[in-house]
């Protein structure tokens, strides 16, 4: 009996150690779980790598991808951002020279970069609103109410007042004047608003104040077509002829379908005697007169007119009245430079266009008041004039 009992104190104690290892084992491997599972995640990945080819990197890779995306898109916001308020800024510069199929265009642009776009919407808005106002087709009480309407929103809508200022030119001079300099007023780089002030200044007939309006509105705006020819045309009333070429020779070159331009400058290189270039410019207008696809341009249908000084113009109202000027206007040059053969020819082709006669003989005046400029520069020309003034102007 005493050595059974012996025997299981034996067997009791070793269970008591092993309980003790056990515990020991779940307290060492409590107090070091995170060792024990990086471990654990060290060797998983490594037969993840070795076994199946998977990335021990995955998730760090994954984290950048993610962080790649993020910077992307907001570089791609930062970019789209840029380019919608570049839109609205040539939108409104757009406007401020009274281009409005252009400041459409890019406020248009501006709404497909960001369709809820507030400043593109209301760009868009006022582009079809101030449209009748340039096509010279509209109600002025309809419009006002609209332009205003504009300024109960916007107290400092500069654009609101330059077209104010279009409505009254032609109702109010000084009306028109006060809401020009209220858009110069909010927006001193408005050039629109310059050039109306000249407009006005120059029926007003003071010219000087008018030519430097003018001058403003082209430095403010230095390759707008109508602000070139406008200048270019005070240059040439004031007989600075080497300025007024300079200025049509710039819009040509924007513009060599601007066919007004073609006869103050062929004019001009006349007066100054270089009669070549003058036939030369000429005999091109004559054929882009004859090409429908250039005639029947906006620019090209409206009406023209060419000064007889200061005081006076000649009106140009349709196509006919157009091309007689301008035959005549070339048969002068052949004639000065001894091809009397080609002056006939294009004199006949004048004379077969059935003008109306009141339209011929303020044409026929053009003809002479340019002869006078002429005489007055090129005394040689003198004689060749005088004949051509007797055998075809009916002096």
């Amino acid at each position: 009996m005493k050595g059974k009992k012996s025997k299981d104190i034996n067997g009791a104690r070793g269970i008591e150690k092993s309980r003790e290892k056990i515990k020991q084992a779940i307290v060492f491997f409590s107090s070091n779980w995170p060792v024990f599972l990086f471990i654990l995640s060290i060797f998983g990945a490594f037969i993840g790598w070795v076994f199946f080819n998977i990335s021990l990197f995955q998730p760090l890779e994954e984290l950048a991808e993610k962080q790649r995306e993020y910077r992307q898109v907001a570089e791609q916001d930062l970019i789209k951002g840029k380019m919608i308020e570049r839109h609205l800024m040539l939108g409104d510069r757009f406007l401020d020279v009274m281009q409005l199929d252009a400041a459409r265009i890019e406020f248009d642009e501006a709404l497909k970069l960001d369709p809820l776009n507030i400043s593109a919407k209301r760009g868009l808005f006022e582009s079809e609103i101030f449209r009748p106002i340039i096509e010279g087709d509209y109600d002025p009480e309809i419009m006002e109410k609209r332009l205003k309407l504009i300024l109960d929103e916007n107290p400092n809508n500069s654009h609101a007042f330059l077209y104010l200022g279009q409505i009254y030119s032609s109702i109010d001079h000084e009306q028109a004047l006060a809401y020009y300099q209220k858009a110069i007023e909010i927006d001193p780089f408005i050039p629109a608003a310059y050039f109306g002030i000249g407009v006005i200044r120059d029926r007003q007939k003071e010219y000087d104040e008018a030519f430097q309006m003018y001058e403003k509105a082209l430095n403010l705006s230095n390759w707008n077509q109508v602000f070139i020819d406008n200048l270019g045309n005070q240059y040439y009333i004031r007989k600075q002829y080497d300025q007024a070429i300079k200025h049509y020779e710039l819009l040509l070159r924007l513009n060599g379908l601007y066919l007004q331009a073609y006869y103050p400058l062929a004019n001009a290189y006349r007066i100054n005697g270089n009669l070549e270039r003058a036939r030369s410019d000429q005999e091109l207008l004559v054929q882009l007169l004859n090409d429908t696809n250039v005639t029947s341009m906006r620019r090209n249908q409206d009406t023209w007119f060419f000064p007889l000084g200061y005081e006076d113009k000649v009106y140009f109202y349709d196509l006919t009245e157009k091309k007689f000027y301008a035959y005549y206007n070339l048969a002068l040059t052949y004639y000065l430079v001894g091809n009397e053969k080609e002056a006939l020819q294009y004199i006949k082709k004048a004379q077969d266009s059935h003008i109306d006669k009141q339209s011929e003989a303020e044409i026929k005046q053009l003809i002479n008041f340019e002869i006078n400029n002429l005489q007055e520069e090129q005394i040689s020309f003198r004689n060749g004039t005088d004949e051509f003034r007797r055998r075809f102007l009916g002096e």
